[in-house]
């Protein structure tokens, strides 16, 4: 398309709008990077597809998206081979959710806009991570005990040394002959620590 006409129709303007008319921050960035074309059958087939969007869009009905992030530095990350945190992996759950949701619908309204659920037709939607996900992952965003066996092995060996520490500190308080030195008879909690409560007059 010809510069002035590009100007004159105010394109990066539009395209500020429609940004922020986007649901996620890649949606606005995908908006932004929007070019203008001279192609009739490109400007034909995007024509159809603004029209069968806004079609579902007067139905009061919207791409159900919720869940759904930028997780293309996590893709990165993931294709050198390095290992992903737990925030990362449950935004990548969380988008891949989202997707199979967005499949869905649309395919749900092929007849009314059939170029966009031929999208949906052709997307990926990792049954497989999702098992793994359900399998490692619980629900509070936590990694499970049963996600490896290692990881179960060192949970259980870590949770049975705090056992046989709280054990013996609670022997340590029960015994007659160290009651002067304790507050109380409590083993307490701190970032993470196991605490005794020593008088006030004897600690240092």
């Amino acid at each position: 398309m010809a510069k002035f006409a590009v100007k004159t129709l105010e394109f990066e303007k539009i395209k500020e709008a429609l940004g922020e008319q986007t649901a996620t921050s890649l949606g606005r960035a995908l908006a932004m990077e929007l070019k203008s074309s001279t192609v009739f059958g490109e400007v034909k087939l995007l024509q159809e597809e603004t029209a069968q969007m806004m079609h579902i869009q007067s139905e009061g009905k919207r791409l159900p998206l919720g869940g759904a992030s930028d997780i293309s530095p996590a893709l990165k990350r993931a294709k050198v081979g390095a290992a992903l945190d737990l925030e990362s992996l449950m935004a990548v759950g969380n988008t891949a959710a989202a997707m199979r949701q967005v499949k869905g619908f649309l395919r749900g309204r092929k007849e009314v806009a059939p170029n966009l659920a031929e999208y949906g037709l052709s997307w990926e939607t990792f049954p497989g991570w999702k098992n793994k996900s359900i399998a490692t992952i619980d629900e509070k965003g936590e990694i499970k005990d049963t996600a490896s066996t290692k990881l179960a092995s060192l949970r259980t060996g870590i949770f049975s040394s705090k056992k046989r520490v709280k054990e013996r500190l609670d022997s340590i308080l029960q015994d007659p002959i160290n009651q002067k030195y304790f507050q109380d008879k409590i083993v307490t909690m701190r970032e993470d620590r196991y605490v005794i409560p020593v008088k006030q007059e004897l600690q240092i």
